[in-house]
């Protein structure tokens, strides 16, 4: 008997083969168990080729995972409650398990294996649990021997402390700038506190620094020091600005001081400034800092309503942030968008805005709107805050290298950038 091997003709059947036939892996292997030469010499019943054939893969919990942890260890060390073990595989991969437990959009939990089988695993709260029983008394971690090499790094939010947390685990020495008068970044100043209690990132800043890592804080690169100094003096420098300058709402009359940037205020409520805001300000934007400006807003006792211009399906913003900005009562208009902001005598009485509709999908996946001509109406506000995407500020860098960036910093997936000894990663860095 002879049988069609994969992707090959059929063998001559006047010649049975006299000789043992090597397949180098089991894919070469024919679809049934036939031989394919004699069976005297080819013993077909030891190619066990129908048994099923293991293959190593990465969980897809852990694959999705953005810092990188081993999902599936640190679950499975919570259940067999060795919760010191799983904290120290946590603190392999990350700095942050008691931030990211608690702000990360977790979407390890979307590809849980066992999400259709009873729902899937609570991972970013298994994450919050253990790095709150070890807050006040973490496990030590100690740095790696001393390399001799100093890198720079621009910028104290989760991409720059995370950097310099693994540089000293790697030996290195580490110096972060930060323009800010306490370090954390957008981690600081861009998420409420009812979502990340100053105390949790404080504990976890602190274990980083206690490492050996220096934080230079109120020292703005471009300013304070200049980039070619960083350069000059450290063998190598990380910049990890992140987005911090928020993009223009881009209606008729929004040049006023009545439309403020939604990172620009979630920073004067963080840092304990006043805030400017008037009494009904009016959101605009469907993201994770929309939800968060107008959360802290309602919370300061403001009159505050959204409005977005695709529909909720289309909303980039955490679900759970949703759901609770609508239980808390704050409305969401879907399908409208500002085309004019309204003042009398230099005051700001409301907000022209136009209907719209949903048209073929844009570059980022999502149906375009498309605005709906003569639907035009008036939103009663006294101040607007745009939340509709971040751009990072690269002003520091010199002219030659700002020259070849637009947006964003071009460097590879190990964050190299053309230049040597720069590198940059977070969201200011393209691809991160």
């Amino acid at each position: 008997m002879s049988a069609r091997k994969r992707g090959s003709a059929l063998p001559n059947r006047g010649i049975m083969a006299q000789k043992p036939i090597i397949y180098k892996s089991w894919r070469e292997m024919p679809l049934m168990a036939a031989s394919m030469g004699d069976t005297t010499i080819n013993k077909t019943g030891s190619w066990r080729n129908v048994e099923p054939h293991h293959v190593e893969q990465v969980p897809p919990c852990s694959f999705r995972c953005p810092a990188g942890n081993d999902v599936v260890g640190f679950v499975t060390l919570a259940g067999e409650g060795r919760l010191e073990d799983a904290w120290r595989l946590l603190a392999e991969t990350t700095p942050f398990p008691g931030t990211c437990g608690r702000v990360c959009p977790h979407p390890c939990e979307t590809e849980c294996n066992r999400a259709h089988m009873g729902g899937a695993i609570n991972i970013h709260t298994l994450e919050r649990y253990i790095a709150d029983m070890f807050q006040d008394n973490p496990p030590e971690l100690k740095p790696g021997r001393y390399t001799g090499k100093h890198v720079a790094i621009i910028g104290s939010g989760p991409a720059g402390l995370s950097c310099a947390y693994h540089l000293k685990l790697a030996g290195h020495a580490a110096t972060v700038f930060e323009a800010h008068s306490k370090p954390g970044g957008m981690l600081r100043v861009g998420i409420p506190d009812y979502r990340l209690p100053p105390d949790v990132l404080d504990a976890e800043i602190k274990r980083i620094m206690d490492l050996g890592v220096e934080i230079i804080t109120g020292t703005r690169v471009g300013v304070e020091v200049s980039f070619e100094q960083l350069m000059n003096k450290f063998d190598a420098v990380f910049t990890a600005v992140g987005f911090t300058d928020s993009r223009p709402l881009g209606a008729e009359g929004d040049e006023g001081d009545d439309v403020l940037p939604g990172i620009e205020v979630l920073r004067r409520i963080n840092l304990g400034m006043e805030d400017g805001i008037g009494h009904k300000p009016l959101v605009v934007g469907g993201g994770n800092t929309a939800m968060d400006v107008a959360r802290s807003l309602l919370r300061k006792g403001k009159d505050v309503s959204v409005v977005y211009r695709r529909t909720r399906a289309e909303m980039p913003a955490i679900e759970e942030e949703i759901d609770e900005l609508l239980a808390e009562g704050i409305e969401i208009t879907f399908l409208a968008t500002p085309v004019a902001v309204l003042r009398e005598n230099g005051r700001m009485t409301g907000v022209k805005c136009i209907r719209m509709k949903l048209g073929k999908p844009d570059d980022s996946g999502r149906r375009r709107p498309v605005p709906i001509e003569g639907s035009e109406y008036v939103v009663e506000a006294d101040c607007v805050v745009t939340a509709i995407g971040e751009t990072a500020d690269l002003e520091f860098l010199p002219d030659d290298i700002r020259a070849r960036t637009s947006w964003n910093i071009p460097a590879d997936e190990l964050g190299r950038t053309a230049v040597d000894r720069l590198y940059a990663g977070g969201d200011a860095a393209d691809g991160a």
